[in-house]
């Protein structure tokens, strides 16, 4: 009897030891990686993509979009942005949690979070609401779902 408990406790250790070190390989497997999204998909753009390049201290952001022309507005738009290290990015399989700079309503620089999820394959990452990125001059909102994925 004595044996089999040694044994279960024994198997116990090695499996927690294992997914341990798992999460391990998992966490260090998003820096030095390049996730990109096609912008396209939603109404509120005609063609573009948002690019994140996670670094081994954080992660570098560029966006190029162009508005869809609708009647009354001034015509197509561009936008173009690079955002720099702001912080750690935080990542324990699966969310990811990437944080941004944005003016709240006293034009004060805040700190924001997209928060994703990354899927089991490490292929793909979805961000539920993805915001902060145009500064009001392409559009003003939220993006929801946006897809990235890892190249």
């Amino acid at each position: 009897m004595e044996m089999k408990k040694i044994l279960s406790f024994t198997v116990a250790v090695c499996a927690l030891i294992f997914a341990l070190s798992s999460c391990a390989d998992i966490t260090e497997s998003i820096k030095n990686t390049r996730w990109v999204a096609d912008l396209s998909i939603y109404d509120e753009i005609d063609t573009g993509e948002a690019v994140i390049m996670f670094t081994s201290n954080g992660y570098r952001f560029s966006l190029t979009a162009e508005k869809v022309e609708r009647p009354g507005s001034p015509g197509d738009m561009n936008a173009g942005t690079q955002s720099r290290y702001i912080g750690e990015v935080f990542y324990e399989y699966p969310t990811v949690k990437i944080p941004y700079l944005r003016k709240d309503g006293k034009n004060n620089e805040v700190t924001y979070y997209w928060t994703g999820t990354v899927s089991e394959d490490g292929k793909q990452m979805i961000i539920k609401e993805f915001e902060g990125l145009f500064d009001g001059s392409l559009m003003s909102g939220v993006l929801h779902d946006v897809v990235f994925t890892r190249q």
